[in-house]
C-alpha cells in the first residue's frame, strides 16, 4: 500500500480540483476584472504539482491534460471575443432591438 501525504482520498481530490478552479477564476479576474492582458500560464502549475505529489504520475499527467485544454479552451475564447465585456454588451443591445 502506498502512503501519501494525506491519507483523505477526499481531501486530495478536491484539493487537486479546487486549485484548478482558483487558477481559472484567478485567470479571468485578471483578464476580465483588472485588465491585465498579460500570459499567467504559469499558475496551471500549482495543480500539476499537487496531483502529482498527491497521485503520482498518472494523476500529474491526467490534471496537466485537463488544465491544457481548460487553458487553451480560454485562451480561444478571450481571442474570439466570447469573454469581453464590449462584446457582452453588444449582444444584450441587439436582443434589446
Amino acid at each position: 500500500m502506498k502512503k501519501y501525504i494525506f491519507e483523505k482520498q477526499q481531501f486530495r481530490i478536491s484539493t487537486v480540483f479546487g486549485s484548478l478552479v482558483l487558477c481559472i477564476l484567478f485567470s479571468c479576474y485578471l483578464y476580465l476584472g483588472v485588465g491585465f492582458r498579460i500570459d499567467y500560464s504559469y499558475v496551471y502549475y500549482f495543480p500539476i504539482l499537487l496531483a502529482s505529489i498527491f497521485f503520482g504520475l498518472k494523476g500529474g499527467v491526467l490534471i496537466a491534460l485537463t488544465s491544457t485544454i481548460l487553458y487553451v479552451s480560454f485562451t480561444i475564447s478571450l481571442q474570439r471575443g466570447a469573454l469581453s465585456s464590449g462584446n457582452m454588451d453588444r449582444e444584450a443591445r441587439k436582443r434589446m432591438a
